[in-house]
């Protein structure tokens, strides 16, 4: 209590796109896609332009750190999820997107994850977003194993939550948030299969 209120959507909109990174831009389109932020069209061309100067030539996004690169499906697997809506209508957004799934596909490991469940479920959800089934697309079946295989393999015992290594004792344990992003993904798989 006490303070004035904020409109939050009036703010975003008011940020100068131009400035954004590859970590803003996706969630200010998701939050215009959701909230109606009333972007522009040269905003939200913008932000696709902050997207695909970032993305590798692998087509995903990352950081350079310590004078390495790395890749950041997490990120890129989000952006695909906010361009869903303009994939196939927009050719920078289409790109993109495009880019993005190549680049996916070829950071999948042999048994169907990407190494952890919040990665497995992010991707599901950006490919879910634009049409494109994580169980059954041969572009993101590896070995026999399907990005809903590598996700199902880090669910517990008895099927109420999906693990996380725990930084500290290098042990998988139940996670919330690998759980809520895990149990979100299921249900985007389940009605894009549908």
């Amino acid at each position: 209590g006490g303070g004035a209120a904020l409109n939050v959507p009036a703010l975003l909109a008011a940020l100068p796109a131009e400035e954004m990174s590859v970590y803003d831009a996706p969630w200010v389109l998701l939050a215009d896609l959701q909230g109606d932020l009333g972007l522009t069209d040269v905003q939200r061309g913008t932000l696709i332009s902050v997207l695909r100067s970032g993305q590798s030539g692998a087509g995903l996004l990352g950081y350079d750190y310590g004078g390495s690169h790395y890749d950041d499906p997490d990120t890129t697997a989000t952006a695909v999820a906010a361009l869903a809506y303009l994939y196939k209508i927009d050719p920078d957004a289409t790109l993109f997107v495009e880019g993005a799934v190549d680049g996916l596909s070829g950071l999948q490991t042999e048994n169907g994850s990407f190494g952890n469940a919040n990665t497995d479920a992010m991707v599901i959800t950006g490919l879910a977003a634009i049409g494109v089934d994580p169980a059954a697309d041969d572009r993101f079946i590896k070995n026999g194993n399907s990005l809903l295989d590598g996700l199902l393999s880090h669910l517990n015992e008895d099927g109420t939550a999906f693990r996380a290594l725990n930084w500290t004792t290098g042990v998988p344990e139940d996670n919330a948030l690998a759980t809520e992003q895990g149990f979100r993904a299921l249900i985007a798989a389940d009605r894009i299969a549908k």
